[in-house]
């Protein structure tokens, strides 16, 4: 019963629903294989610095800070497109986060609105989401063309969601679009790559969870 006090729950995907953090990782290393190992260690350290950055940003930060190439647009967009085949072919059996799949059919037989807001494509997203079997109980599946509060806020603004609201994330990106928007933050903490996060949201006041397993009694005790 807790959760039908939220008017929209807000989930990111990588590391939240699904555990594909370190193969995302992985895919970055290997299509910068090519280049300097220095320049490649370089941009994993930054890289694992702003989790929840889009791959074009960071893609794009290689090819103009670390490796700076004269046609650093062209290189970028090869690398977006080459990543995005690489993650369609690596993620599909991909392991979900435990409990996340069972939370989003629960919550939308109970009637209670849920996105999916990340960074990664959302044409991605709707494939890798569709393969779950999870789509078609999301109001909306938002990608990484917007920062993560902007899309929040329109969801808002087309009745999709609405306040209170219940936000899900593993990254400082997360964190920050959840305070922007003034939702309870809660941090997944089991499949993250954000080294320090469970720490940072706990001195800010927000829940850290391993996984969505059980969640509602690690969320709501007191009220059980």
């Amino acid at each position: 019963m807790s959760f039908r006090r939220f008017g929209g729950v807000v989930f990111d995907c990588d590391g939240v629903l699904l555990d594909s953090n370190r193969i995302k990782a992985g895919i970055f290393r290997d299509i910068l294989a090519g280049h300097p190992g220095d320049a490649v260690a370089a941009f994993t350290a930054y890289q694992q610095a702003h989790p929840g950055l889009h791959r074009r940003d960071l893609f794009a930060y290689f090819f103009t800070e670390i490796a700076p190439q004269v046609d650093f647009r062209d290189q970028t967009d090869r690398c977006v497109s080459e990543f995005s085949r690489r993650t369609l072919d690596a993620l599909g059996g991909c392991a979900a986060v435990p409990g996340a799949l069972e939370l989003v059919a629960r919550l939308h037989n109970e009637g209670v609105p849920c996105v999916v807001v990340s960074a990664a494509e959302a044409a991605d997203l709707a494939v890798l989401l569709g393969g779950r079997g999870i789509a078609h109980r999301l109001g909306a599946i938002r990608g990484g063309d917007r920062k993560k509060a902007d899309h929040v806020l329109d969801l808002l603004a087309a009745g999709v969601i609405a306040r209170p609201l219940l936000y899900f994330g593993d990254s400082r990106a997360d964190l920050d679009a959840a305070e922007a928007v003034q939702a309870r933050f809660v941090m997944v903490s089991g499949a993250s790559d954000w080294a320090d996060g469970a720490e940072i949201c706990r001195r800010r006041g927000h829940d850290v969870v391993p996984d969505l397993r059980d969640v509602e009694r690690a969320l709501f005790a007191v009220d059980l």
